[in-house]
């Protein structure tokens, strides 16, 4: 049986695919995506499923590149941030009556 060239040079780099971190997007415009419909795709013989995020050394992208699912992902680790700050600075400098 022939491999696909994907398998071919994970081969030659020796190479694994991580199933459990492995995640494919389709990028482009609503209409675009409209057009298009695959669940997953055969890598090595691992089926790789489709979904609209994916986190890519540390950031998340969207199929449309919007970026909303990071812009919220920032916004909420900063929150929990800022809250244990608070929290700190309350415990170090207490309000005086």
């Amino acid at each position: 049986m022939r491999q696909c060239y994907v398998c071919q040079w994970m081969d030659a780099n020796f190479l694994k695919l991580n199933n459990e971190e492995t995640e494919l997007v389709l990028f482009g415009s609503r209409q675009q995506l409209g057009k298009v419909t695959l669940d997953g795709l055969n890598v090595c013989g691992v089926i790789v499923r489709s979904q609209d995020v994916a986190k890519d050394l540390g950031v998340l992208w969207d199929s449309q590149m919007t970026m909303i699912s990071q812009i919220a992902n920032v916004c909420k680790t900063s929150t929990l941030h800022l809250r244990n700050i608070m929290k700190k600075l309350e415990n170090t400098y207490p309000l005086q009556p």
